[in-house]
C-alpha cells in the first residue's frame, strides 16, 4: 500500500462504522479526499484530537480501495483557541463549508489551503464583543466569498445589461432564473429579480479593480449569500445561522 505526506485543513468529519470515523481533508498535493481513521471514535484514540475541522495538519496517507487510510498525524496549527467565542466558530463552519461545496475531490490546489489559511488567521483577530464583531465578519466573509468565487471561474463581473447591452446603471436588478445582471426597466416586474442597492452595485464593479480590499465587499454580503446559495441550488446552513448573528436580510 504507498503512502504519501501532506498538508492538510480538515474541512468536517462524520462516523463510520462503530470505532472510526471518516474526514474530509483538504490537501495541499492530493486535493480534497475522504480519509477514514481507524479507532478515531475511541476515546483513547491519539489521532483524534488532531483532526477537529479547521485544524491545519501535516498527515502521512495510504492509499486505499474505497478510501485513503490514516497513518500518522502532527498538528500543525490550532487558529481558534479557547475560550472559544461561538459566534466566530460558527463563521469558521461556514468558511469549511462553503470551499468543500465549490471544489471536486482529487484536484489539487494550494491556493485554496493559502485561501483558508489566510482568513482562518483573519478569524482569529475577531473582536469579542458582539459590536465589534459583526462589522468585522461581515467584512471577512464577504472578502472570502468573492475570492472563492473567483478562484472557481464563478466570479461577480458587471459591465453591460444582459438584455439591452447598455452600460448598467442604478436601478440595477440581479435575475434569479436567467442568472444575470439587468437594468430594472428591462424586466417585467413578474420576474424573479433582486434589487441591488447603489453602494451594492458599486462595491460589485469596483471588485472587478486591482485596487480593490475586501472591505468594500460587506456593503454586498446580503447579495452574495443569495447569489452563492442560487449556484449551489440550496441554502447553506452555516450561512443560514450566521444571518441571525450578523443581522443582514436576504
Amino acid at each position: 500500500m504507498s503512502t504519501y505526506l501532506t498538508s492538510a485543513f480538515v474541512i468536517k468529519m462524520r462516523p463510520f462504522k462503530e470505532r472510526d470515523r471518516l474526514y474530509t481533508i483538504l490537501t495541499e498535493k492530493q486535493g480534497k479526499i475522504n480519509l477514514l481513521a481507524t479507532g478515531s471514535q475511541k476515546i483513547i484514540s491519539k489521532m483524534a484530537g488532531h483532526l477537529w475541522p479547521g485544524h491545519k495538519i501535516y498527515l502521512m496517507g495510504a492509499h486505499g480501495k474505497q478510501f485513503d487510510h490514516l497513518a500518522s498525524v502532527r498538528l500543525e496549527e490550532i487558529y481558534l483557541k479557547p475560550p472559544y467565542y461561538l459566534p466566530s466558530l460558527i463563521l469558521s463552519q461556514t468558511l469549511l463549508e462553503l470551499v468543500d461545496i465549490f471544489t471536486e475531490p482529487g484536484q489539487s490546489d494550494p491556493y485554496l489551503l493559502e485561501l483558508l489559511e489566510k482568513y482562518f488567521k483573519l478569524i482569529s483577530y475577531l473582536p469579542k464583543q458582539v459590536k465589534l464583531w459583526r462589522p468585522a465578519a461581515k467584512e471577512l466573509l464577504a472578502g472570502y466569498i468573492l475570492h472563492l468565487l473567483k478562484h472557481q471561474g464563478l466570479a461577480v463581473a458587471l459591465s453591460r445589461c444582459d438584455k439591452c447591452k447598455k452600460e448598467l446603471v442604478n436601478p440595477v436588478v440581479y435575475n434569479w432564473v436567467q442568472h444575470g445582471f439587468y437594468h430594472q426597466s428591462c424586466l417585467s416586474k413578474g420576474e424573479k429579480n433582486v434589487l441591488l442597492s447603489v453602494s451594492g452595485l458599486q462595491g460589485l464593479v469596483s471588485r472587478n479593480n486591482s485596487n480593490f480590499e475586501d472591505k468594500a465587499a460587506a456593503g454586498i454580503l446580503p447579495f452574495l449569500v443569495n447569489y452563492i446559495s442560487g449556484q449551489v441550488g440550496r441554502e447553506i446552513a452555516t450561512l443560514k445561522v450566521l444571518r441571525n448573528l450578523l443581522r443582514y436580510e436576504t
